[in-house]
């Protein structure tokens, strides 16, 4: 196995265990994702209701952001997810510009409701862009458009980013959450992390 494959299978294998993590988390917090059960659904592709595909283009996505858009399930809101899953599946769902926008909106308006599935989203999406690389400037601007509408506070954010920063490694033992409801979220992940 090459270097790069074995990167890429290491990061395929944490995005799982994070989701899995983050995912119990939004469950035993009352907050469920698209799936309403206990169960993680380790082998479904979320790929075709992915809401990452608002922000990555698919059709140059590599191996990194194809994992998060077939495996991260908890930034797809479970309120109204039949609405989701309707809207994602009509008219080549994220083909055009025109049409990601229009799903931007009908996500942001499904999202004022669950803060768990809107931070969940912006961490996973961050995760995304630095572990890709590519379109980074693109997709950090979408990215930031997000946090804002999203209403993803200051203190939340710094809070986010040191989980992200945690995922790749680098660890800050003296950080301090801002934010309680972050740190809930998050915790399981952040063990899992900062125990490697």
């Amino acid at each position: 196995m090459k270097d790069n494959e074995r990167k890429e299978m290491k990061f395929h294998l944490m995005v799982k265990e994070v989701e899995k993590r983050i995912f119990y988390k939004i469950d035993s917090l009352k907050e469920r994702s698209i799936i309403d059960s206990t169960q993680f659904d380790e082998n479904y592709n979320y790929a075709n209701i992915s809401p990452f595909k608002l922000i990555f283009d698919n059709s140059h996505a590599n191996a990194y952001i194809k994992s998060i858009i077939t495996q991260v399930h908890t930034a797809i809101p479970y309120f109204n997810s039949d609405i989701w899953i309707s809207e994602c599946s009509r008219n080549g769902n994220f083909s055009n510009y025109r049409r990601r926008l229009e799903l931007a909106n009908i996500y942001i308006d499904m999202h004022s409701f669950k803060r768990s599935n809107a931070r969940s989203f912006v961490f996973w999406s961050l995760v995304g862009a630095f572990a890709s690389k590519e379109d980074f400037g693109k997709n950090m601007s979408l990215i930031v458009d997000f946090i804002k509408v999203l209403e993803i506070n200051e203190n939340e954010l710094y809070d986010i980013i040191h989980v992200v920063k945690a995922f790749f490694g680098e660890e800050d033992t003296d950080y301090v959450f801002k934010n309680e409801d972050v740190y809930k979220l998050f915790s399981n992940a952040l063990s899992f992390l900062t125990s490697k």
